[in-house]
């Protein structure tokens, strides 16, 4: 068995690309020239969906054509898909990312100082506007009005809450706010679960979630006031990119010099991947040679855990999730 791993599409020769294998044993070179044929759907589930301006779009079609441009395999991107959004056009502001880069003065001279096009602001959320085009965004819609830290924490707070399993074996905790720098919220939280569970009492983590909300509106939590730069610091699309990253990685032209590209376009497709393509690519490149000594399964777990290092098990789940949408005619 051969199994090949790179590009099977390229502009005009989609219907007829082809490779050429080559092997050599005791001075003698074979090669055998392989049409690559591109698939005709994913798996057999979720083959479409809606974009951001509610059109049908085919999932399947997307990841074929960026896979097949790129040289990864359709089925991981579609996989990813499943494991960051479930195949919705996400919005998610990730509040104490946005409290660590406030508190530093490099980062937020950077980010937030030198222009004003994306930066949230007493009276503004920047001075270019937010694409009033896209309605179809979850789990909610892009912030339109100023909002405080704390103030925005609180409204939507059960969607930072990881909760414990049902025999207490993995605690309680706020996801992101596990240090000093981001106020560590999940130490608080877990005081007063644990106080509530040894008092045997109902409820426990509402209990929790109720005095959380107390403590961040009080001057105890003396971030809260800063102003939640829900643009710059939040993730967009299926596959969650956010727009920082984008910045720092120059992915795609997005920067917060670029008034041409708000964050938003990240939720629609093709920034989304062509962003998304040229991250992976990155650490794809890093792979020396033509030959995957460590096979195709570990070598993509390498990728996609340097894809995403912040969660265990994350290569693991794209992975299986991958094997319900493996490539058919």
């Amino acid at each position: 068995i051969i199994r090949v791993i790179g590009r099977y599409w390229e502009e005009g020769k989609e219907e007829d690309y082809r490779v050429t294998l080559k092997a050599q044993c005791d001075n003698k070179t074979i090669e055998r020239d392989l049409k690559v044929g591109k698939p005709g759907k994913l798996g057999n589930s979720y083959n479409d969906s809606r974009d951001v301006f509610h059109n049908t779009i085919s999932i399947d079609n997307i990841c074929i054509e960026a896979g097949g441009k790129n040289g990864i395999p359709p089925q991981v991107i579609k996989g990813q898909m499943q494991k960051e959004t479930d195949f919705k056009n996400a919005y998610r502001y990730e509040p104490f990312v946005d409290i660590s880069y406030q508190s530093n003065d490099e980062i937020k001279k950077e980010l937030f100082d030198s222009y004003d096009y994306f930066t949230v602001a007493s009276t503004n959320m920047g001075t270019i506007n937010i694409p009033s085009s896209h309605t179809n965004v979850s789990p909610i819609s892009y912030p339109n009005q100023p909002k405080k830290i704390g103030d925005f924490f609180v409204e939507n707070i059960w969607k930072y809450i990881q909760r414990p399993n049902n025999d207490n074996s993995n605690l309680p905790k706020v996801v992101g706010s596990e240090t000093k720098k981001t106020g560590n919220l999940t130490e608080t939280l877990r005081e007063i679960y644990d106080e509530s569970v040894n008092n045997k009492e109902k409820n426990p983590l509402n209990k929790a979630v109720d005095s959380l909300k107390k403590y961040v509106k009080s001057d105890s939590f003396k971030v809260r006031n800063m102003y939640a730069q829900t643009r710059i610091i939040a993730s967009y699309g299926m596959l969650q990119q956010t727009f920082y990253d984008a910045h720092y990685k120059k992915l795609a032209g997005f920067s917060v010099s670029n008034s041409n590209q708000t964050p938003e376009l990240l939720n629609e497709k093709d920034y989304s991947m062509k962003s998304y393509t040229e991250r992976i690519g990155k650490l794809t490149k890093k792979r020396t040679g033509n030959n995957w000594s460590d096979g195709y399964e570990k070598g993509w777990e390498k990728i996609l855990k340097n894809y995403n290092p912040g969660e265990k098990g994350y290569e693991k789940d794209v992975l299986e999730n991958s094997k319900s949408f493996l490539p058919v005619k």
